[in-house]
């Protein structure tokens, strides 16, 4: 008999099947294990995924640790998911000695928010969102927010921002200091700088790098242009008025030079220097002369 199973398995290894060592006590296991299992896969820290009849399960060397009823496992770098015939996932991660260890169940989905100052990732269970972060030296998720958030947004023109909306009110976070910086009723980027912000039915600005708001007394804020001597041009919306402003600073006055193409705007300070300095020039050269 002895002979003959291990003629069985170095046929099969010789056509490449992939078996896991199993810590079996008999021949009678080892024949029972090759007719029960029609695909064994391996993956890290002695696991593999076996395939019954279409469902898989999760195994180790020596037990089941997850019986075959999952339609789909796969190993993730932060983990592995289990994904049942709803189509929610089970998500595992290590732990620091390589034991597995349940994160959290019933996950809708699994989104990847942040590549360059860590690893994290938007996590959605029961219609709400928290936030996990991976460490790569410990190969374990840490949770920095609760599920508790009606959803995260990553920023379009700020890699460094994150924004968390719950009961009308967000949360800025940044990922340098994993902080809370402000909250508002109301959050909508301008540009990489400058966040239009709202509360209780008034909007300002907020100056991310400067961490500073302006006065929020305005019926409504925007951005014009990028502008030009490095100056962003908004505008405000006071008693049903628009005019002019350079964000957090007091109103400024603009002047309009006609261009190919449209209109430049030019703030008047700036239009005056560039008129001044040049006279100002010719006169003492001529004073020389």
């Amino acid at each position: 008999m002895k002979k003959f199973l291990t003629f069985i398995l170095t046929v099969l290894f010789t056509f490449n099947f992939t078996l896991p060592v199993f810590a079996f006590e008999t021949d009678k296991d080892i024949i029972k294990t090759l007719k029960y299992y029609n695909d064994i896969k391996p993956l890290a820290n002695n696991l593999f995924v076996v395939t019954v009849n279409g469902k898989k399960g999760l195994y180790s060397d020596t037990k089941e640790i997850y019986p075959p009823i999952y339609t789909d496992i796969t190993e993730e770098t932060y983990g592995i998911i289990l994904t049942s015939e709803n189509g929610n996932k089970s998500l595992l991660t290590y732990d620091s000695d390589n034991s597995l260890r349940l994160i959290t169940k019933d996950i809708k989905s699994i989104d990847k928010l942040c590549y360059h100052l860590g690893e994290y990732y938007k996590i959605e269970i029961g219609n709400k969102y928290g936030l996990e972060k991976f460490d790569r030296k410990t190969l374990t998720l840490r949770n920095i927010f609760p599920y508790e958030y009606d959803n995260i947004v990553k920023a379009t023109y700020n890699d460094d921002l994150l924004f968390l909306q719950k009961d009308d009110k967000y949360l800025i976070f940044d990922y340098t200091t994993e902080k809370i910086i402000a909250e508002f009723d109301f959050v909508s980027e301008l540009n990489k700088k400058i966040l239009k912000v709202g509360k209780d039915g008034k909007y300002g600005f907020y100056d991310v790098e400067k961490n500073k708001t302006g006065k929020i007394i305005y019926e409504d804020v925007e951005i014009i242009h990028a502008g030009y001597f490095n100056h962003e041009v908004y505008k405000v919306m006071k008693n049903k008025k628009w005019k002019n402003q350079n964000a957090l600073k007091s109103p400024l006055t603009y002047c309009t030079i006609d261009a190919v193409g449209g209109v430049v705007v030019i703030p008047a300070g700036i239009l005056m220097s560039a008129i001044v300095f040049p006279v100002l020039i010719f006169t003492f050269m001529t004073d020389s002369l």
